[in-house]
């Protein structure tokens, strides 16, 4: 618990309370408020009296500004159960966005901004980066086509790609399928899902609707003993929305066309140019590396699962033929099944030892300790007294929201940090995946870790709610520099974002091993705490072989934390292990 002097930010969160006509004022006003800022620049600034303080800052300010509100603005087509508003949302957003594309090819601000940088100014590191992106920026948007034809038509695609993103998006939000089965047919999944699925009436009398959100479809994937339930399940999960693939074909042609307008052979080459890669060569030349390491291994353990499947058919039904093929819609199920057989790990016993309340003290805990920081969580009559309006209920948009303040602990001088929300629970109309929005990256920022998944995993929840210490921690003088990057949720360049996004489970649960919140709701021995922790691992290890490679040493390493911890004297006034004497920090990624 934070000291009591914490607990009065002095700053007021955002209240949610737009309307659908709202949405589009607020949207518009914004926009010519920042349309006249970038007609004054223009106006009263010469090529010869550009410099960064009279061109850059006070666009970069205008942009602080107008972040305050647009990404709000934005957001409702996200969260909302207002089927209004998210459509007003989505419009905002393609006023904001048109608006976007038109101050990016504004040939008298990208003089200015050419002028500033050529006299060469002594600028700060942030400064001189801004001014140096802004330039860049510029060309990239289109200025570096000759004015005629081709800009305009260069122009136009960022139009469209801009309404099909949108429109894209909206689909997926929007999508509620779903499809009916018995019982007798859900044989094997878990009742707590089966408990809360929709049951039917009329010619459905009898069944139960499984829909394609994630606390449905990964549970019947990985436990529905009926391979024709789990197929008949993948495949109209992957045929979900249709009406997004001539969007998705549209918009790959237009890139590829964009690209070559700016002279640039394809899209890859365009966008991986200011990465850390550099060239698509680079990155498959890497992932070629990776292919050739990984084939072996990889079918190895596809040996390993096709033999599970043919031993588990030839239990179920003798007489059924094994045809030596393993499926999309296999792979959940036997690979539960070989972590099951080869650790002797039961997932559903060990789920009880993760609420969802305990598991998200607990990583807060763990964030506190590593690093600085002090979350309170602020409910009941405590919203009342932060909202600007006076009701707690407007600093939310659903009431199922958590919200908390968060400081810098005593150590790092007790300092407001920002807002923390979690929105962890689906529901109509929701973005449908796991993800983190950054609602005002400027001021004290306000950060929200959002999921869909009632059942979500715990290594997803967190690299979700560990991606809010990049949010939070971004203290930037020229937001504007980052512009491009804002809509993962912070406020630092792509490449740290892969980073933060891929490496806080790793280093996150390498102090979980030492230092785990014990508010479990049975009493955890040190056998089943080693379970999980192996549990993690593999779940990991499968994780690693599918999106990024997997050497056999990590396993082992990681293997070596556990043993580091594993049966060692619990302190119940820490809460902690006590580590072995000299004993290293292993990172389980580490070969």
């Amino acid at each position: 618990m934070a000291p009591s002097k914490l607990r009065n930010p002095p700053q007021a969160p955002p209240v949610f309370t737009a309307t659908p006509s709202s949405l589009i004022a607020d949207t518009k006003r914004i926009i010519e408020s920042s349309r006249k800022v970038q007609d004054t620049i223009a106006a009263n600034v010469t090529a010869d009296e550009a410099t960064f303080a009279k061109v850059l800052l006070p666009m970069a300010q205008d942009e602080n500004v107008m972040a305050l509100e647009s990404h709000i603005l934005g957001f409702y087509q996200a969260v909302s159960i207002d089927s209004k508003l998210r459509d007003a949302s989505s419009e905002a957003e393609k006023l904001m966005d048109d608006f976007a594309i038109e101050s990016a090819m504004r040939e008298d601000l990208f003089n200015l901004v050419a002028a500033a940088l050529k006299k060469g100014e002594k600028l700060d590191p942030e400064s001189q980066n801004l001014l140096e992106k802004e330039h860049k920026d510029f060309i990239r948007n289109g200025l570096g086509i000759p004015a005629g034809p081709q800009r305009d038509r260069f122009k136009e695609i960022k139009k469209r790609l801009s309404q099909i993103s949108i429109e894209f998006q909206k689909n997926l939000n929007e999508e509620n399928g779903g499809l009916w089965f018995t019982r007798e047919e859900l044989d094997g999944v878990p009742e707590d899902v089966l408990s809360g699925l929709k049951k039917g009436e009329g010619e459905n009398e009898g069944k139960l609707r499984l829909t394609f959100k994630y606390p449905d479809l990964f549970p019947t994937l990985k436990y529905a003993t009926n391979s024709e339930v789990r197929k008949q399940v993948m495949i109209a999960n992957e045929n979900k929305c249709n009406q997004n693939v001539p969007l998705f074909k549209e918009a790959v042609i237009l890139r590829d066309e964009a690209a070559r307008l700016l002279g640039y052979p394809n899209h890859a080459t365009f966008r991986i140019e200011d990465k850390m890669a550099k060239t698509p060569k680079t990155v498959n030349d890497f992932l070629g590396d990776l292919r050739s390491r990984l084939k072996s291994g990889g079918l190895k353990e596809l040996e390993a699962l096709k033999a599970l499947k043919k031993t588990d058919i030839a239990s179920r039904d003798p007489s059924q033929s094994f045809e030596d093929r393993y499926y999309l819609w296999d792979h959940r199920f036997y690979d539960r099944m070989m972590l099951e057989k080869q650790f002797s790990i039961n997932h559903q016993l060990i789920a009880e030892y993760f609420p969802l309340q305990t598991t998200i003290r607990g990583m807060l805990k763990i964030f506190e300790e590593l690093f600085g920081l002090v979350f309170v969580e602020i409910t009941g009559d405590e919203r009342d007294k932060i909202s600007t309006t006076g009701k707690g209920n407007d600093i939310v948009w659903h009431d199922e929201v958590q919200v908390f303040s968060v400081w810098d602990d005593e150590g790092e001088g007790s300092g407001f940090v920002g807002y923390l929300y979690l929105d962890l629970f689906p529901r109509e109309g929701k973005y449908g995946h796991a993800a983190n929005f950054n609602l005002q990256p400027h001021k004290t920022p306000g950060q929200l870790c959002r999921c869909s998944d009632s059942q979500a995993s715990v290594d997803t929840m967190v690299m979700r709610v560990g991606g809010i210490h990049p949010g939070l921690r971004s203290h930037v003088r020229h937001l504007i520099g980052f512009e491009g990057d804002l809509t993962a949720g912070t406020v630092v360049p792509w490449n740290m974002i892969m980073i933060f996004g891929d490496s806080p489970d790793q280093y996150y649960m390498h102090e979980a091993a030492h230092c785990i919140y014990r508010g479990f709701n049975k009493t955890s021995d040190m056998e089943l705490f080693t379970e999980v922790g192996v549990l993690y691992i593999y779940d990991n290890r499968g994780k690693s072989l599918r999106q990024r490679g997997f050497d056999p040493s990590c396993l082992s390493n990681g293997l070596k934390v556990f043993g580091d911890y594993a049966g060692e004297d619990f302190k119940e006034a820490s809460r902690c292990f006590k580590r072995r004497e000299n004993s290293p920090i292993v990172h389980l990624t580490e070969a």
